[in-house]
């Protein structure tokens, strides 16, 4: 919710208010972030499970993880470090790596940083776009079929993205418009997931 602060304090007071209120993105009417925060903490506290926190990596996504062709090896680089004040060093809540996999493999983060999007604003109405890859449907259902083998639930695997791509917009400072992006991207999955 900070992050979310942050990145809308930064912005122009038009956009400001326009992502203040209710505004229509890709076709839906989507609630702002602030109208939702009670229904969030409620959904978060009901998804916290002890059993849930492990060994994990932290940063989860495509760009961390490299794989040899001729070796079938696998690596993971650049871990997170820590998950938050009370978790220092590689133990967290399993379902954060898990909506960061989701958020390369379902959810086009790679496209948005990497400027392969596009996105326009007429009055009070967002509409975007992020590349596609042939093989995108197959990647994001096997990314599905991952969350489900282990036993978690790929709609609050969703949730987490959305928080995800909402809160990694004050870190993309150097370009407003990829800031954006991010945050009419996660608002409409953000409010998907929150109206089912």
């Amino acid at each position: 919710m900070q992050r979310v602060e942050s990145f809308l304090e930064s912005l122009d007071p038009d956009l400001r208010r326009l992502l203040d209120g209710d505004i229509t993105v890709n076709g839906r009417v989507c609630r702002p972030f602030s109208a939702m925060t009670g229904e969030l903490k409620s959904r978060l506290t009901g998804m916290y499970r002890d059993q849930d926190f492990c060994v994990m990596h932290g940063d989860f996504c495509f760009s961390n993880i490299l794989y040899d062709i001729p070796s079938g090896i696998v690596r993971l680089i650049d871990p997170r470090g820590s998950f938050g004040e009370q978790c220092v060093g590689i133990y967290g809540d399993q379902k954060y790596d898990l909506a960061k996999l989701a958020h390369s493999a379902q959810y086009g983060y790679d496209f948005l940083v990497n400027g392969l999007y596009s996105i326009n604003q007429s009055g009070n109405s967002i509409d975007y776009s992020l590349a596609t890859r042939e093989c995108g449907p197959l990647v994001a259902s096997l990314s599905r079929g991952l969350i489900d083998e282990l036993g978690y639930d790929n709609d609050e695997i969703a949730l987490l993205t959305s928080l995800l791509f909402l809160s990694m917009c004050p870190l993309h400072s150097e370009d407003s418009t990829r800031q954006l992006a991010m945050y009419v991207h996660g608002l409409r999955l953000f409010n998907i997931c929150l109206e089912s």
